[in-house]
């Protein structure tokens, strides 16, 4: 006979299971702004002290690395998550509240839109962004779908903007994919951003350096025939 426990994790799985796995970025309903550049009220709103470093997670899925690395730094990091799927974010929220947490939020929104008035909002409340991270994006595998990659010039070009206009010296740029040619891609982007530093002298990192790992990650080396997992560390100059 099943427990409560069981029960409430086959709900969750049978929640997480309805969601749509990939949508398109470019489409004109993921190209309307979802972030407002005027209203930062939801910062002051979210987290308990607005003020503390932020880590930002762009594309948290169901927020399992963002709740974790929220709950084992409840007074010196506020974490934020950004997920293109609205009922993705509403199942995350909904975890964030069953621990009760006031240092953890996400929204709803295409951080290729948002991610500067996102940065915005957090400056603007006191706070500032000191990591962010792109862990496991859509691949978009199939021929003329390479340009809905979340990492673009563009989107690296924003992050440049708005990181270096308040930067302290430790800010970083964490980046992970099970697909190669995806974090080559991604790796590419930001070395040719002259703002970015790669750490690690231009190899590959072996460890997950926030010591926090995500769902996909533990999924990956779970597999029977074993995974592999790329890595990259950029710093801002």
């Amino acid at each position: 006979m099943d427990t409560d426990l069981d029960k409430e994790l086959k709900d969750k799985r049978n929640k997480a299971s309805r969601f749509r796995q990939h949508v398109n970025p470019l489409s004109r309903k993921y190209q309307e702004p979802q972030v407002s550049s005027t209203d930062t009220s939801w910062v002051s709103t979210n987290f308990s002290d607005p003020t503390l470093p932020l880590h930002l997670d762009i594309g948290c899925a169901k927020g399992t690395f963002c709740l974790e690395l929220a709950t084992q730094n409840p007074s010196s990091l506020n974490v934020l998550g950004l997920e293109i799927r609205s009922p993705v974010v509403d199942y995350a929220l909904g975890r964030r509240d069953k621990r009760g947490l006031r240092n953890c939020h996400f929204l709803a929104c295409n951080a290729n839109v948002d991610v500067g008035a996102v940065i915005e909002g957090v400056v603007e409340n006191g706070g500032r962004v000191k990591t962010v991270s792109v862990q496991f994006p859509d691949p978009h595998f199939k021929k003329g779908q390479k340009k809905r990659r979340v990492v673009t010039p563009d989107f690296v070009r924003v992050l440049g903007d708005k990181l270096t206009s308040d930067k302290v010296g430790d800010e970083h740029i964490w980046l992970q994919s099970d697909v190669k040619d995806v974090l080559d891609d991604m790796r590419d982007a930001f070395r040719e951003d002259e703002r970015f530093i790669e750490m690690g002298e231009g190899g590959y990192w072996d460890n997950n350096w926030t010591g926090v790992p995500t769902e996909r990650e533990i999924s990956v080396f779970n597999k029977e025939e074993g995974g592999e997992v790329w890595r990259s560390l950029f710093k801002i100059k």
